[in-house]
């Protein structure tokens, strides 16, 4: 059995934050999408936007896990200029909790669980944006 370092695989994990936001759309509906996933949707309340949102996430993930959650279909775009918009104005707080979150989770298993928060939106009409966070973890296969 040869061990050189063309026949050796490792395998490792790596830990992405999963990031759902709702928020109140510019024109009166209610958002919601999950990032980096780029799934999204639009309801006319806030509690319909998270059932909706929970269910997307839910399917997409279950699709996700039946091919060891592939970074290409993890780590996409953000496809609707809005959410952009809205994420890009509310990263620097979130990404700042994440990390906090990150550093108190004692393991990986443990920042699998949801942590949640509310952000002030600072354009037209201002708001408030609600977040949750947790992690996934992606396969990371190296030869």
């Amino acid at each position: 059995m040869s061990h050189g370092r063309g026949n050796m695989i490792r395998h490792m994990k790596k830990i992405i934050p999963i990031v759902g936001v709702i928020y109140q759309s510019k024109d009166g509906n209610w958002r919601g999408f999950c990032y980096p996933y780029d799934v999204s949707c639009t309801a006319a309340t806030e509690k319909a936007v998270k059932g909706k949102l929970k269910n997307l996430v839910q399917a997409y993930e279950e699709v996700l896990a039946q091919y060891n959650n592939p970074i290409h279909l993890i780590d996409k775009e953000m496809s609707d200029e809005e959410d952009r918009e809205t994420l890009k104005k509310i990263w620097p707080e979130i990404s700042r909790n994440i990390a906090k979150d990150m550093e108190e989770a004692t393991n990986p298993k443990k920042y699998s669980e949801s942590f949640s928060g509310r952000v002030n939106l600072d354009f037209d009409g201002g708001g408030v944006a609600s977040y949750e966070h947790r992690s996934v973890e992606n396969a990371l296969t190296f030869a």
